[in-house]
């Protein structure tokens, strides 16, 4: 492998959170959309909130690593992932994708929720194209780690553009559809009762091959034409919420699987990872079990999870999908780690020197198989990088904040792009002399990964490229 720098984005001042999305420009080809702030990222939970001493900024950059546009946003938007998503989608069906995001007009209340706006920018220009409320009346009486969880999404309905805002992930969950005139299609409530929260993913595509698309919020399957449940998974027996969930698919019989790492337990008993059929909705496999009533963090919090595909799983020497989990126990200070075949649920004692949490896959060489980028501490914390090959051997050493994972400018194999805070600059990582096998090839023939690149911008979309 051959790790070398693709392409530089100059933001030109010191950042402290950066978050991407890509955009379709047209004629123009295709730009990268950059929001960022000086102030790190902000997180709505009681424990951490605060105001940001900066605001966030938007730059959008062209195929060559030339700014289009740059735009600083006002300060009562609160600087962070969960309260200012943003997403690309060409919703007037020009051939150029708008941007929208979430906004605030009250000047000296950033959390007033009637001053929220859902916010749309030209994505050539940045010129500004209009707004609308966005509908976060649930601050009014959630708690707020709980009411501060905002996402965006889109995609089609008999072939016209819908976009979809979100509000909530660990209690009740609001939904809202809109045309290209952001007038409402259809509104949602999801309750308690009505199966399980949300999750950290809002994953997008036609799922059941119907001819409309439907939204993964947390383990409902929901149909962007009505806002109804094509299935909710395990309905009637989860009402946590999951850290992550990622359709799978197996490579010989192209049946289509879920994987799930649950975050949150509310009953003794309750399982915490999962894989379900994903058409059918029946639980294939399930392990991890809660044991008492109480607080996710207590009793088992799942906080990471991924999928790869391994050259050599340990029971069978042939290759398969490697299933990981970890879990918080004691209040956080004890970590257990699982490894399954995601397939089948069999625990698998992978040979790795590193705990699983500080890796996240990436197929670098386009081989079909992944190799890991390597944080210095667990992904979350995402800093002094390295790429390590499938027995964890040292590839590269690459520095900076790991920021997203995904197939970028039709590179070959995947990339990954890192920000450096104190140079003010993003560089998109990737193998100068990968090589597409036709295993890789086939994981993005049905265009789900692809799709994902456009909402990198909500939530954690970015941890989702080893899904498929």
């Amino acid at each position: 492998m051959n790790i070398k720098v693709l392409k530089e984005f100059h933001l030109n001042e010191e950042v402290h959170q950066v978050r991407t999305c890509e955009v379709n420009l047209g004629p123009n080809g295709t730009g990268m959309l950059f929001a960022y702030s000086k102030y790190p990222n902000i997180d709505p939970c009681e424990s951490s909130f605060r105001l940001n001493r900066y605001p966030m900024e938007l730059a959008m950059f062209g195929e060559a690593g030339q700014m289009l546009w740059h735009k600083e946003l006002e300060m009562e938007i609160i600087a962070g992932i969960w309260t200012m998503p943003f997403v690309a989608i060409d919703m007037d069906q020009d051939g150029i994708d708008e941007i929208y995001y979430v906004g605030n007009r009250h000047k000296d209340a950033p959390t007033d929720s009637r001053a929220m706006t859902l916010e749309c920018l030209y994505g050539l220009s940045g010129e500004y194209k209009g707004h609308c409320h966005f509908e976060a009346e649930n601050l009014e009486w959630e708690r707020l780690g709980w009411a501060f969880r905002f996402m965006l999404c889109g995609g089609y309905a008999d072939k016209e553009p819908v976009l979809v805002a979100a509000q909530g992930i660990y209690g009740e969950i609001y939904l809202q559809a809109y045309d290209s005139d952001l007038n409402i299609r259809w509104r949602r409530r999801i309750g308690r009762e009505e199966g399980s929260g949300g999750s950290h993913q809002t994953l997008v595509f036609d799922f059941n091959h119907d001819g409309n698309d439907e939204v993964l919020y947390g383990e409902h399957m929901v149909s962007l034409k009505d806002g109804k449940d094509v299935i909710c998974y395990d309905r009637d027996r989860y009402f946590g919420h999951s850290d992550i969930v990622l359709p799978i698919m197996h490579p010989e019989t192209k049946k289509m699987y879920l994987y799930t790492c649950r975050e949150s337990g509310d009953y003794e008993g309750c399982p915490r990872v999962v894989t379900f059929d994903m058409e059918t909705g029946n639980v294939v496999w399930e392990d991890i079990y809660s044991d008492e009533w109480g607080h996710y963090i207590d009793d088992g919090h799942m906080h990471i999870g991924w999928v790869a595909a391994v050259r050599n799983m340990p029971q069978s020497g042939k290759p398969g999908k490697l299933a990981y989990a970890k879990r918080m126990r004691n209040k956080k200070q004890l970590v257990e780690h699982y490894t399954y075949d995601v397939f089948t649920g069999e625990k698998v004692d992978y040979p790795f020197p590193y705990p699983f949490d500080q890796v996240m896959p990436i197929d670098i060489n386009g081989d079909g198989y992944h190799e890991f980028i390597k944080s210095s501490q667990a992904i979350a914390g995402s800093s002094g990088l390295e790429i390590v090959d499938d027995k964890g051997e040292k590839v590269a050493y690459v520095g900076g904040h790991l920021m997203d994972v995904g197939k970028y400018f039709d590179y070959p194999g995947e990339q990954f792009m890192c920000f450096y805070p104190y140079e003010g600059v993003v560089r998109l990582w990737g193998d100068a002399d990968a090589q597409e096998s036709a295993i890789f090839r086939e994981r993005y023939a049905n265009g789900f990964l692809k799709s994902t690149m456009k909402t990198r911008g909500s939530g954690y979309n970015w941890h989702v490229e080893c899904a498929i």
